[in-house]
């Protein structure tokens, strides 16, 4: 005759009970009692609204999209050591001993089955919630760019993994109720800080920082090292109640896989972002600007690294309204858009005009700045505010600029941008690039202007007849010696804003 317990383990009642069946409503209960916790649910939940919120803006760029759920979901790895911590110093608690001496089982089987139902757990409700947002991304905030690294989401639950037998182990091997909370802290300044420690630094859970420029990570390796360290810390938890073969064998093959995935890491790690300049080391595959994919459209040629060829449409979108409504005799100042990342800008001969755009591509909120931005710089090119030959054009950022207010081609260059979409104020922009900004004198870059350019602009997008009359009188609207009030009348507007005299140096 045997009963059981309200945890679902059979008590020792008229006759033994096999140990496997022990075992396994031990890792049953364990099991439960974690995915009852509604502080794991809690993370869980945290971790999908707050990727939402930083991610809502933006296109998913794949390369780093990863990495950042990842990096995220360290809230679901904390909850999950600080629970099995709790469920590792169970034994020592005031008048647990005493309950516990009742079942049939051992203090090495409940070790066993809080480490293993807390590091699978925790590593399934991980994989669940980084795998639900990264798909969520991927079809509903399409088009997604970048490269997709599936060893990144297995090496995130590994990590889970990982935490989640740390906090059983100090359980057993330091019973007390702030030793969980100090190793979290200290796992998670490796994770924030480790990265500054040089190549060492990949040998942390969780590499937070990444950016596709520098080259791929080693995740495949990183999660071996990380899966081979989910066993080595097991086997530790597990010495705590004595010395047996089974536990050392697997502890010592876990530490020579750990060793080698390590060295493995540390070979093919990229650079630290925090120690190195991309610019000391050879571009990796895919980011040479050699290896752009070109496009033409209707009247705009787009290039763009390989694994970025989705957003070239979305570029040509706002570039195409404004190359379309240059005349023909003109078509040769419509700059080439290239794609370039911010710390390997592009230094080549391009042998016409050019436009750069970034790595980071918003959808809504910033997309308004950016994408007015960039038809503003277009629509500077074009009109030759700015020359846009590499190495030679005008820096927007950290500039004062040039002055250009009372010239008529400031006027058609923001009719121009205007055609793309809503024009801007007047005055300094910044512009969002994700990890970053860029800081510009206006709308058209490094070009200052005033209201009354903006508020003429504006009148003349309002007129059915720009087009034609824009295109009449083109060579003479697009020269610097023509002043705005001298163009007014071929524009058909009348004079009604005051025209502001230009300070500083004058646009070319």
């Amino acid at each position: 005759m045997r009963t059981v317990t309200r945890a679902g383990v059979p008590a020792a009642v008229g006759g033994p009970v096999r140990p496997g069946r022990v075992f396994a409503a031990l890792l049953r209960f364990e099991a439960l009692h974690l995915l009852r916790s509604p502080a794991l649910w809690v993370a869980a939940v945290a971790v999908l609204g707050l990727r939402a919120y930083q991610t809502w803006n933006w296109l998913p760029d794949m390369s780093v999209e990863t990495v950042g759920t990842v990096s995220t979901a360290l809230l679901i790895s904390a909850t999950v050591l600080i629970l099995a911590n709790l469920a590792g110093t169970r034994d020592r608690r005031r008048g647990l001993p005493e309950t516990l001496s009742a079942l049939p089982s051992r203090a090495r089987q409940r070790t066993s089955a809080v480490t293993v139902a807390t590091a699978a757990v925790g590593a399934t409700v991980s994989g669940a919630v980084m795998g639900t947002h990264l798909l969520a991304r991927s079809i509903l905030a399409e088009p997604a760019a970048g490269r997709f690294d599936g060893y990144e989401v297995i090496g995130g639950m590994a990590a889970t993994a990982l935490f989640a037998v740390v906090g059983v182990a100090i359980g057993r091997w330091v019973p007390s109720l702030v030793a969980g909370p100090l190793a979290l802290a200290v796992l998670g300044c490796l994770c924030i800080f480790g990265i500054t420690l040089w190549q060492g630094g990949w040998l942390v859970p969780v590499v937070m920082f990444h950016s596709p420029e520098r080259g791929p990570r080693p995740s495949e390796a990183h999660a071996v090292y990380l899966m081979a360290m989910v066993v080595v810390i097991s086997v530790l938890a597990a010495l705590r109640h004595g010395v047996r073969a089974v536990p050392v064998v697997a502890g010592t093959v876990g530490l020579a896989v750990a060793v080698g995935a390590g060295a493995w890491v540390i070979r093919d790690a990229p650079p630290s972002p925090w120690l190195t300049s991309p610019r000391t080391y050879p571009p990796p595959p895919g980011y040479d600007y050699a290896a752009q994919v070109c496009r033409t459209g209707d009247a705009v040629t787009v290039c763009a690294f390989p694994d970025y060829q989705a957003w070239i449409p979305e570029w040509s979108k706002v570039v195409e309204p404004i190359a379309t409504a240059v005349p023909p005799q003109a078509r040769d100042a419509i700059p080439l858009i290239r794609q370039e990342t911010l710390s390997r800008p592009y230094s080549g001969d391009d042998t016409r005009p050019t436009v750069n755009v970034w790595m980071t591509l918003p959808r809504r909120g910033a997309a308004e700045i950016q994408r007015a931005y960039l038809a503003g710089l277009t629509a500077a090119t074009v009109t030759g505010l700015r020359n846009g030959r590499p190495g030679k054009r005008w820096t927007a950022e950290g500039s004062s600029g040039c002055g250009a207010r009372g010239q008529a081609r400031t006027l058609v260059a923001l009719w121009l941008a205007g055609r793309s979409g809503p024009l801007l104020p007047a005055g300094g922009v910044r512009v969002w690039l994700g990890e970053g900004s860029v800081v510009a004198a206006s709308q058209l870059g490094a070009v200052r202007y005033g209201a009354a350019e903006l508020s003429y602009a504006r009148r003349l997008l309002a007129r059915p007849d720009a087009r034609q009359r824009i295109w009449a009188a083109w060579d003479r609207l697009t020269d610097p010696k023509t002043s705005l009030a001298e163009a007014l009348p071929a524009l058909g507007l009348r004079a009604e804003f005051p025209i502001a005299r230009a300070e500083g140096q004058p646009c070319a």
